[in-house]
This record gives structure tokens, C-alpha cells and sequence, in this order.
């Protein structure tokens, strides 16, 4: 009697899961085309990066980062204007009085403007206020990030080392 009364108290088991109907093909009806895979976001990664180092020095109330080549070359400046709390991006060289600038990280890639400098020696400069994600992006990027400028200047993939954190950090 015990193992009836035990048998009597176990739990039912749920019901069976209904079956999706049949799908029958319209010969009709073309079959359904398959695009292209997209170029995948990360293949400039594969691409070879400028040799070259970072420096971080303050300069009066500025923090100031310098990418330059091994030969001396200065090609990038990353700098804090933290009384206005702007971070600007100088490319080297001569653009026109606006450039649209891409910048390129592994989590984000945004075309901003530049703008040469008026003087020599001449830059193209971009300006992100300090809070811009996109600096969180630079800094952070797996060990590298992309410049792009249209010709003459071009494109320059070059390391994110620990200066580009100082300089966003200092400004915020």
C-alpha cells in the first residue's frame, strides 16, 4: 500500500511540446538570396602599426602626450585645454581649412572635423570635450587606434599606451 500511495504522489510530467507544422517550399517563389558577409569592423587590426613612442609632460597647466617617430618625427599630439576642459588631437601636417577626421578604435569609429592650424608648424587639430566617449574609446582601444585623413596625410595606426589615459584623466 506504502508504494502506491508514494507512486500516487510523484510529480506528473509536463506535457509533450506541441510540433511546428510543416514548412512546404513555394516552387514558385526564387529561392531566398544569402548576402555577403560584411567586412569585418577589426580588419584594420591586421594592418601593421607606425613605429614609434609616446611621451607625457606637463606644460604649464596643459597635459601633453607626443607620438613621434623613431627618427625624432613628431606625427600625433594629444593635449588638455582644462580650462575649457577640451581635449585636442593634432595630426601633423597641411589639410584643407576642414578635413572630416576618422578615428577608429576597436569599440567605436566616428568621423569628426579637423582643422589645420593657421600658423607653422601646421596641424590639423580635432577638439573632443573632455567627457567625449570617444576618448574613453582611444584610451581603452586594444592597443591601437587609426587616424584617417583624406590625402595628402593619410592614415596613421598607432599604439594606445598609457600617456593618452593621462592626458584624459587630467582634463576631466
Amino acid at each position: 500500500i506504502g508504494a502506491l500511495l508514494l507512486g500516487a504522489c510523484a510529480a506528473k510530467p509536463p506535457p509533450p511540446l506541441p510540433v511546428p507544422p510543416k514548412v512546404t517550399e513555394n516552387p514558385g517563389l526564387p529561392p531566398p538570396t544569402v548576402k555577403p558577409a560584411p567586412r569585418p569592423v577589426g580588419a584594420w587590426l591586421d594592418q601593421t602599426m607606425m613605429a614609434g613612442n609616446w611621451t607625457w609632460q606637463r606644460e604649464g597647466e596643459r597635459s601633453v602626450a607626443r607620438f613621434a617617430l623613431p627618427n625624432g618625427e613628431l606625427r600625433l599630439i594629444l593635449s588638455c585645454d582644462p580650462a575649457r576642459r577640451i581635449v585636442t588631437l593634432r595630426h601633423e601636417g597641411i589639410a584643407s581649412a576642414e578635413e572630416p577626421v576618422t578615428i577608429t578604435t576597436t569599440t567605436q569609429r566616428r568621423v569628426v572635423t579637423g582643422r589645420t592650424t593657421a600658423q607653422p608648424p601646421y596641424f590639423t587639430d580635432v577638439e573632443l570635450a573632455a567627457d567625449d566617449r570617444l576618448l574613453d574609446a582611444i584610451a581603452m582601444s586594444r592597443g591601437r587606434f587609426m587616424v584617417e585623413i583624406p590625402a595628402p596625410l593619410g592614415t596613421m595606426i598607432v599604439p594606445a599606451w598609457p600617456e593618452l589615459s593621462r592626458v584624459v584623466e587630467d582634463c576631466r
